[in-house]
């Protein structure tokens, strides 16, 4: 059981595939995107709605650590600061210390959202491996032997399928 959940948090979290990462880029900009037109059409960064975008930015620290979300805090804060009023009726733009420190905490969110992130894929591969193996001497142990008999076991019958197919085609 404890296998199973954590080879698929591995799956899904610590071992992104690209196609899963091309998703996330896409759904961080979408979203990013998304709430700057949101924020200019429900009458600038005067309102809430900005803190809309704390969602691509924590998104993209989880899925690609500091870079991600330092990256995606910075594009944030550009995209709801010096061209996004502060009010859209009046065209009253923000002062520079305003749309900068917004762009800093976005930033620093994303920074410390990446660093969990990290930490904690650092820490299901550290557990993956002491599933399978022991921790004083690092030799497999049950359920690492278990697995790798498994996966002799498939090996032998992928072989033995391509033999019998080359075989029937002779």
């Amino acid at each position: 059981m404890l296998g199973n959940v954590i080879r698929q948090a591995r799956k899904t979290f610590v071992a992104m595939p690209s196609g899963a990462k091309t998703g996330v880029v896409a759904a961080t900009t979408l979203l990013a995107l998304a709430t700057a037109s949101l924020v200019y059409a429900t009458g600038g960064v005067q309102f809430a709605y900005l803190h809309l975008m704390y969602i691509p930015v924590v998104l993209s620290g989880l899925a690609f650590g500091v870079r991600g979300g330092v990256l995606a805090g910075i594009a944030g804060g550009l995209l709801l600061g010096p061209f996004m009023p502060l009010n859209t009726s009046t065209g009253a733009m923000q002062q520079p210390v305003n749309w900068i420190y917004r762009l800093t905490s976005f930033a620093l969110i994303g920074t410390l959202v990446g660093a969990g992130a990290q930490l904690l894929r650092r820490q299901l591969r550290e557990l993956e491996w002491l599933h399978e193996h022991h921790p004083d001497t690092g030799l497999l142990n049950l359920a690492g032997l278990l697995k790798e008999l498994d996966e002799m076991i498939c090996k032998r019958d992928r072989q033995a399928r391509v033999s019998s197919l080359h075989h029937a085609a002779e």
